[in-house]
């Protein structure tokens, strides 16, 4: 009985680490997001997609994320980039009618030349 009383304890414990991880993963990610919030708000896009990066980074997804990156790039003149954030974000929430939006308005501006 004692073992496994220990293996549960032991299971338990790392169950709290992962969870412990997770957390601090999303505190530091939602950091570089409102971070990344006020640089935009000053007109500091490049900055701004600087931040929301970091916070894609840490491993977090989510459509909010994505759809604030491809707006600092579309701002920075990052076209394919911005689509590409745009379709991220989609992927995790099609229903959001501004991002298909966005994404149509972009490749509306991009044309491809052969010369």
């Amino acid at each position: 009985m004692s073992r496994v009383c220990a293996v549960v304890r032991i299971v338990g414990a790392l169950c709290m680490l992962a969870f412990t991880a997770t957390e601090a993963a999303g505190e530091v990610a939602s950091g570089f997001y409102n971070q990344g919030n006020t640089l935009y708000r000053d007109g500091k896009f490049e900055a701004a997609a600087l931040q929301y990066q970091k916070a894609v980074s840490t491993g977090v997804r989510n459509a909010d994320v994505y759809y604030n990156l491809g707006n600092a790039y579309y701002k920075v003149g990052e076209l394919g980039l911005a689509v590409l954030n745009y379709e991220r974000a989609l992927r995790l929430n099609p229903a959001d009618s501004d991002i298909a939006a966005n994404i149509a308005f972009i490749k509306a501006q991009l044309t491809d030349r052969f010369d």
